[in-house]
């Protein structure tokens, strides 16, 4: 009797020492559920299995991350590095932040969470300005904000809850450029410069996105610096024309802004 109880014990100590998987505790309890793929993987907070990366609408350039606007950035995921395990079948939430993760820019709302397949890859490119809402809801803005970081970089995430952990993250840019306005002044004693003071003008800027900017303080010899502008075309024009000056040029009236920046001179005539 005594050494089928020595036994017997030897064998509880057995199970206590290496946790049996499963068992359900506290003696009679059902036992306690096993974490989903889906859900936390390591840690209390967690990582997600695969990789995430922006590319172009036709996916020729992986992993882009440089973009002339927020309108050319989509979404692409699976195995990192092209092998390996993918990202956990299911679906995800998206969202935009800038770069240190603190400022929402936009989220997906529940209707537009992303799928990702059974072979660990996103079911398709998804358009960041198509599946997001500046407040994550349907009603919201679509699209996201634009970032507050002087680069024009922003962090784009994927995660299965709204909490947004575990997650997968990539970083892209935006590309902003400056835009450099000069006022030249032809005299009729054939000197640049005004005779008489300095005249005010007003040039209107109109470029992408709405954007118009009526600048009312440019003068001769002071240029008018527009910085963090979004790429793309603008269009300089004068209007109001003080008394005295007559408009001559706007060279170049139409220029395409890149991130190397672009110059426009204006120049006008005394009368």
């Amino acid at each position: 009797m005594k050494r089928k109880l020595s036994v017997l014990a030897l064998m509880v100590a057995v199970i206590l020492a290496v946790g049996l998987v499963n068992v359900p505790y506290a003696f009679g309890n059902e036992a306690e559920p096993a974490i989903d793929a889906m859900e936390i993987t390591q840690g209390s907070v967690g990582s997600l299995a695969g990789a995430i990366w922006t590319t172009d609408s036709e996916g020729k350039n992986v992993n882009k991350n440089i973009y002339d606007s927020k309108e050319e950035v989509y979404l692409n995921g699976g195995p990192h590095g092209g092998s390996g395990k993918g990202i956990p079948e299911g679906s995800y939430f998206v969202k935009v932040t800038t770069p240190d993760g603190k400022t929402l820019l936009g989220m997906t709302p529940e209707s537009q969470k992303i799928e990702v397949g059974s072979d660990g890859r996103m079911v398709k490119r998804y358009h960041l300005m198509e599946i997001l809402s500046e407040d994550g809801t349907d009603d919201g803005t679509k699209g996201y904000k634009d970032t507050t970081n002087p680069g024009g970089e922003y962090k784009v995430w994927i995660s299965p809850n709204e909490e947004f952990k575990p997650n997968l993250t990539d970083n892209f840019k935006v590309g902003k450029g400056t835009l450099t306005i000069k006022k030249v002044i032809e005299s009729v004693n054939g000197n640049n410069g005004p005779r008489n003071g300095s005249p005010v003008f007003t040039v209107i800027v109109t470029g992408p996105g709405d954007y118009e900017n009526t600048i009312d303080n440019v003068v001769p010899g002071v240029p008018v610096v527009l910085k963090n502008l979004k790429l793309g075309e603008y269009t300089i024009e004068e209007t109001d024309i003080p008394p005295g000056y007559r408009w001559v040029s706007t060279d170049p009236a139409t220029v395409d802004l890149t991130e190397e920046g672009a110059t426009v001179t204006v120049t006008n005539r005394e009368e």
